[in-house]
This record gives C-alpha cells, structure tokens and sequence, in this order.
C-alpha cells in the first residue's frame, strides 16, 4: 500500500511538471524574456529586487507543489482505507 501512494504521489508531481513545462514558447516570447533579463540585471538595486522575486516565486511554487502531494497522499489515503474497510464489512 505504502509502494502505490509513492507512485501514486510521484505520477501526480510528473503531470504537474509536465503541465507547467507544456507551454509554448516562440520566438517573440523569446526575445521578450531575454530583454528582461537584460534589464533586470542592469543595476544593482534591479538585480536585488529580481532575485527577490524569483527566490519568492521559487518557495511559494515548492509550497504549492508540496501541499498538493500532500492532499493527493491524504485522499489517496482515505480512499485505500475506505476500500479496505469495504472489504473487511464484506467478509
């Protein structure tokens, strides 16, 4: 039981990663990026501020990811114990 809700929290954080990676990408958003990038490492306060941002964004998307294992482990949970009780009432 301990083996499937394993897997079954790993098949649920691959479709997260697949969703987000999913996203298209041409030329235009390319260059849009790339001169943001430029001009976020401009000066030194703008460098400060962007590296804020991401090491913000980067924490609250791991907490986001975190809790929905989490909740995913917990209904898998309930849902494997709920089919073994079934089960037990049965027989």
């Amino acid at each position: 039981m301990v083996l499937t809700m394993k897997a079954a929290v790993v098949a649920v954080l691959v479709v997260l990663v697949a969703a987000v990676s999913a996203r298209e990408c041409n030329m235009m958003s390319r260059l849009n990026v790339k001169q943001q990038w430029m001009r976020a490492y401009s000066h030194g306060k703008d460098r400060e501020h962007f590296a804020e941002a991401i090491w913000r964004a980067l924490v609250s998307t791991a907490i986001l990811v975190s809790l929905t294992a989490i909740y995913a482990a917990v209904v898998i949970g309930l849902l494997s114990r709920k089919k073994t009780n079934n089960a037990k009432k049965h027989n």
